[in-house]
């Protein structure tokens, strides 16, 4: 019985521990046993609590923190992914001032470190070609950490001809193809069925389990532009493209909504626009099991001095909208409440993820923003 006490004292005190680590540590502290796992997931999950209670308090600002190094290019039209636990990876993009030089460079940021790393190729007619605004995704593939591109575009020649791009390229983050001069190596995952996507951008994407789901998105041939509302999906391992029969209402066609994964089954659609046409301002949630979209009654506030908005989700009921005037909105009631006041610049794409370490970061350009949570830290409070 004694024995059993002792244990129990000393799991609370493991996990009261645990609150006072950084995150560097905690994320080694966590490899020590199994009981200490669990105290580092008990963490974790307090302390992404926290930032929901500090989002709806309005303890939150932005604050720049630096900038990228002289020789990383200045681009926009760049993706940018986490990269479990502790950075994230930024690939490609278009040259600042419209010369319409693109790239394809593959980069990863440590806000914890400082750090930068360049993921150099093996060869560069074997990766994908130098464009803008792909879709861009980590995952786990035989327990090593891989990045995943798809689709995007890119102009050239004096007439400005636009390219499209459907095709899906994939790089082993921590097996280099040679280790000794560290060069990697990106592998295209080439379809083995005929039908297949449609060459887009200003798509959404997400990966469910062995799956990449693809929402919208447009491409322009001729000075005309085609937009989407299908959902496709890419069979990761069967290498197989299937467009979903979704049943019942479905979002109007768009580019550029903002989709956030709910739970591990769900993600949702907001707002988007069509070129010549209204900016839509309703959200949608998309459910893989049953093939149905379901309107919420939350809506999105616009503004005129945003291009493409990005979001990332709180909790499964309500989000945060990274817009001019940003906001977190309720998915079931539709009631929103301001974030802070912030202007984006006009043709600068940003992007934005959830951390779960009490911030998050905005990157445009070369410069590092982080929105952090200003209420107090009190460790106490976990137990």
């Amino acid at each position: 019985m004694d024995d059993v006490v002792v244990e129990f004292l000393v799991g609370d005190l493991v996990d009261h521990l645990a609150t006072y680590l950084d995150p560097t540590t905690l994320f080694q502290f966590r490899l020590t046993c199994k009981r200490w796992h669990e105290a580092f997931v008990k963490c974790l999950t307090f302390r992404k609590r926290s930032l929901l209670d500090a989002v709806a308090s309005n303890k939150l600002k932005w604050e720049h923190v630096g900038e990228a190094p002289e020789d990383l290019k200045t681009t926009v039209g760049h993706t940018v992914n986490p990269l479990e636990p502790l950075s994230f990876l930024v690939f490609g993009g278009e040259a600042a001032g419209n010369s319409r030089e693109y790239y394809n460079d593959l980069v990863s940021y440590s806000p914890f470190t400082n750090t930068w790393t360049t993921f150099k190729t093996h060869n560069t007619v074997t990766s994908p070609s130098p464009r803008g605004f792909a879709s861009l995704h980590t995952l786990l593939i035989n327990g090593e950490w891989h990045v995943l591109i798809f689709g995007g575009q890119s102009r050239s020649g004096e007439e400005g001809t636009w390219s499209f791009y459907s095709d899906i390229w994939v790089l082993n983050l921590e097996k280099p193809f040679d280790a000794e001069k560290k060069l990697y190596r990106w592998e295209e995952l080439k379809p083995r069925n005929s039908r297949v996507i449609e060459a887009r951008v200003g798509h959404r994407s997400c990966i469910f389990g062995e799956e990449l789901w693809v929402f919208g998105g447009c491409f322009v041939k001729d000075d005309v532009y085609t937009h989407f509302n299908d959902v496709w999906t890419f069979h990761l391992r069967h290498h197989t493209w299937t467009k979903i029969e979704v049943t019942g209402e479905v979002p109007s066609v768009r580019h550029s909504p903002a989709l956030s994964v709910l739970d591990n089954h769900r993600f949702s659609i907001a707002s988007g626009s069509v070129v010549g046409g209204a900016d839509c301002n309703d959200i949608w949630i998309f459910d893989t099991t049953t093939r149905t979209f379901q309107k919420t009654p939350a809506t999105v506030t616009h503004s005129s001095e945003w291009f493409s908005m990005d979001s990332f989700a709180l909790t499964p009921d309500s989000l945060i909208l990274l817009s001019a005037f940003p906001e977190v909105c309720n998915l079931k009631t539709g009631e929103r409440k301001d974030l802070f006041s912030f202007t984006a610049t006009r043709g600068f794409a940003h992007r934005n993820f959830f951390k779960g370490f009490d911030f998050c970061i905005l990157w445009e350009k070369r410069k590092m923003t982080i929105l952090k949570n200003l209420a107090p830290w009190e460790p106490t409070a976990y137990l």
